[in-house]
């Protein structure tokens, strides 16, 4: 059997993390990912959290359509939060000398998307941003939030479909860029 979300999730985390993200993050001079998880509110609670490093992402499967008798829908859009946690070191404003680093924060989050847009993987379609929203009501990092959509098959079956004829193992993290 193949757990769609669980594959999904460590596909995505395994993408971010990546040689090639990597490569991305350092060219611009941004810092790698330190910390991925399931998102579970850890920002907004983060007196009852163990502590994690910044930048830290957290990976929310938000939704997903269910079909009138209760199974998943075939062509359903799963919904997919991306959230980025990280330090606000310095000022933004325009005349502040530590503007270029501040805004590095900003530089990340693009930095992110970039990895992220129009990736597939084995068992699911491209991912498509629908929207962005800052989150700032929770304490004193910035948490941008990243929505995105990708859709999958599933024959009803408790077995996915591959959009290719690869076999579901290794193969399921695999994620190509279009």
């Amino acid at each position: 059997m193949i757990y769609y979300l669980e594959t999904f999730y460590l596909a995505i985390a395994n993408l971010l993390l990546s040689d090639e993200a990597n490569e991305l993050l350092e060219a611009n001079n941004l810092p790698a990912i330190k910390h991925i998880d399931l998102f579970n509110s850890q920002y907004k609670y983060e007196e009852l959290e163990i502590a994690y490093a910044l930048p830290a992402i957290f990976i929310e499967m938000a939704e997903a359509g269910v079909a009138e008798k209760g199974r998943l829908d075939e062509s359903r859009l799963e919904t997919i939060r991306i959230h980025i946690e990280q330090k606000q070191l310095a000022s933004t404003a325009f005349n502040s000398y530590n503007r270029p680093k501040a805004l590095e924060s900003l530089r990340l989050v693009d930095a992110v998307h970039l990895i992220l847009k129009g990736y597939e993987g084995t068992y699911w379609g491209k991912m498509r941003l629908v929207s962005r929203e800052l989150e700032t009501d929770h304490g004193i990092n910035p948490v941008h939030i990243y929505t995105y959509t990708s859709q999958f098959v599933y024959d009803g079956t408790d077995k996915l479909r591959s959009h290719s004829t690869s076999t579901p193992g290794a193969d399921a993290l695999n994620i190509s860029k279009s």
